[in-house]
């Protein structure tokens, strides 16, 4: 039997006991204390989970190495992610906070309105319950069948981002004997959401049915399905149909995805941007760590996803919102601290530079370039797959939270979006949520007819090709020239 150890912690002025078993991390004791806590999922490549041995401080491994100075790790600092128990010991909490998260309800699609108000009142039709299901937030909408009005929203943080702030994380969680754990904390939290959500017209009466679209990883877990797939080559999901489902006691209809990295959440953007009507050629992109794009019309589309890391969310390290960090880095080049390279002027490149009360280093400049290189270069790719040029798009439409508050024109000058799509590029908002809502607005009261709806996603699904960018011949040629900022 493995030997108990007990471990004293410190958060702020607070004091806990927590016990955990010889070779357990530290983060895994500390869980139960910071609950709230959002970091890298245990593989040390974060910096965010940081503590103060005040006793019995472990030898620092590489990970601490990287993250803390010789002066620091002598009074012991370490990564408790990576730090093992040996022995009873006493440690200070010094956990990143969570980022601030604008959660971005409304949308600007092109076929609904423009930023419907929210609407609290008595509902006397019919109901129910539009679900985006995001790797960092979840968001509930209450919409009347028939019109889509939205009464009520109700959003959160996932909470599975205890187990990793990305999906390949939370992937390797499930592989290590977590996923029932992941699957009852994301349903507690959507248990809940329906009861606010009931309640919150001032009747208490069950919404009629839950329309629910997310990403592949998050759906695969909400359906109790295999994650180690959609880890690994050749990345196989168990399954991306349209179903009828029953979760959190009432009819669900999950919407269909396109591939293990393309899923329902972009089938819903599609839909919700007209992509089933359009003859022009258009082109969604959809950027957070993993940034999904998809070009084409009604008659062919052909999506991508580029691994854009946690630069356009926050960072590791920075804080910064992504689209913050463009304007950021687009007025340090102009200023003249950055080069196009991506090199900051002295006394920045040794120092670091304060922008917005937060420490901007070298390091979080390569990294925002690595994350807009992965994008422009799947931009150009896609388009040439497909058989256009960059000038041939007509419409861009950028999806999501990053995409909402992004300055298209400072994304062009930093080197994110070319410049052929000056003029063209359009926050839409979330528009996973804005096709759920569409969605459900339309079904039939026979919950199991074959609908219209249905036949337009499946013709959205079956249209779409995905090519995997990273093995295209000349991918990674044309990712490092993209690593330099300045238009393109």
């Amino acid at each position: 039997m493995s030997e108990q150890i007990t471990v004293t912690a410190w958060r702020g002025k607070r004091k806990y006991c927590v016990a955990g078993k010889a070779g357990d991390s530290m983060l895994s004791v500390l869980l139960g204390v910071a609950s709230d806590f959002a970091g890298c999922g245990g593989r040390g490549t974060c910096g965010r989970c940081k503590v103060r041995y005040i006793s019995a401080a472990p030898l620092p491994g590489h990970a601490d190495r990287k993250y803390f100075t010789p002066r620091q790790l002598r009074e012991g600092w370490r990564l408790s992610c990576t730090a093992r128990l040996t022995q009873d010991c006493e440690v200070a909490l010094h956990f990143a906070q969570a980022q601030r998260m604008d959660v971005i309800t409304q949308d600007r699609t092109p076929d609904g309105e423009t930023d419907r108000p929210e609407k609290i009142r008595q509902a006397v039709a019919q109901t129910f319950i539009a679900v985006d299901i995001g790797t960092t937030t979840v968001v509930m909408q209450l919409a009347e069948q028939g019109t889509g009005d939205r009464l009520a929203e109700h959003h959160f943080l996932n909470p599975q981002r205890k187990y990793g702030t990305d999906v390949i994380a939370r992937i390797q969680a499930a592989g290590e004997g977590k996923a029932s754990a992941l699957r009852e904390v994301l349903l507690e939290k959507l248990a809940a959401g329906v009861e606010c959500l009931r309640g919150s017209c001032g009747r208490w009466d069950a919404p009629a049915y839950m329309v629910i679209a997310g990403n592949t990883t998050m759906q695969h877990s909400l359906l109790d399905y295999p994650l180690e797939g959609l880890g690994r080559e050749p990345f196989c999901p168990v399954d991306m149909r349209e179903k009828n489902v029953v979760i959190c006691g009432l009819p669900a209809r999950i919407l269909p995805g396109i591939s293990a990295f393309v899923g329902a959440d972009i089938t819903a953007g599609l839909y919700a941007c007209g992509f089933a009507k359009r003859d022009e050629i258009c082109m969604l992109i959809d950027l957070g760590t993993n940034g999904e794009m998809v070009i084409g019309n009604r008659k062919r589309l052909l999506a991508a996803a580029a691994a854009a890391g946690p630069a356009f969310e926050g960072g590791a390290t920075t804080g910064i919102h992504g689209a913050d960090m463009v304007s950021i880095v687009a007025e340090l080049l102009e200023q003249g601290k950055l080069d196009s390279t991506g090199l900051l002027a002295e006394p920045y490149f040794t120092e670091g530079i304060a922008v917005q009360d937060v420490l901007i280093r070298q390091q979080d400049i390569r990294n925002f370039q690595l994350a807009k290189a992965a994008v422009y270069t799947g931009i150009c790719i896609l388009c040439e797959r497909y058989g256009v040029t960059l000038a041939e798009v007509e419409r861009v439409y950028l999806a999501g939270g990053f995409g909402y508050y992004l300055q298209p024109e400072e994304a062009i000058a930093v080197g994110l979006l070319p410049e052929a799509f000056g003029g063209k590029a359009e926050a839409v908002g979330n528009s996973a949520l804005a096709g759920a809502v569409r969605y459900g607005s339309d079904i039939d009261k026979n919950w199991d007819t074959t609908l219209q709806q249905t036949g337009i996603l499946q013709q959205l699904t079956d249209c779409t090709a995905v090519i995997n960018l990273a093995k295209q011949a000349d991918f990674e040629e044309r990712y490092l020239e993209a690593m330099s900022l300045h238009r393109a």
